[in-house]
């Protein structure tokens, strides 16, 4: 495992599954934390790239990985292009699939 990596990468549809690949080889398949860490990158890169200036035009989306301690724990950050407004809290509906 890569003890410290950080990928600047475009805010474009396809950078969750590069970002998910980055972590998935970093770690390696017998990490006891890749399955769980490959699915948050996916779900951070998505709402970085959604939610944020990340999925503009020339937009990116920052992610960094490292090991913490020898035990294997792990520290996964996303950092976005930041925005043009507030974050604003919601209550979605009860059936509704967003805003959770």
């Amino acid at each position: 495992m890569i003890t410290a990596l950080t990928a600047d990468l475009p805010g474009v549809p396809t950078t969750p599954a590069t970002a998910r690949a980055i972590v998935r080889i970093a770690l390696g398949d017998g990490h006891p934390a890749t399955d769980d860490a490959v699915i948050c990158v996916s779900e951070l890169v998505i709402n970085a790239i959604v939610h944020s200036e990340s999925g503009c035009p020339s937009g990116t989306v920052q992610v960094r990985l490292s090991q913490l301690a020898a035990n294997g724990s792990v520290c996964l950050a996303v950092r976005d292009s930041g925005g043009t407004s507030r974050p604003a809290l919601c209550v979605p509906s009860p059936g509704a699939e967003r805003s959770r």
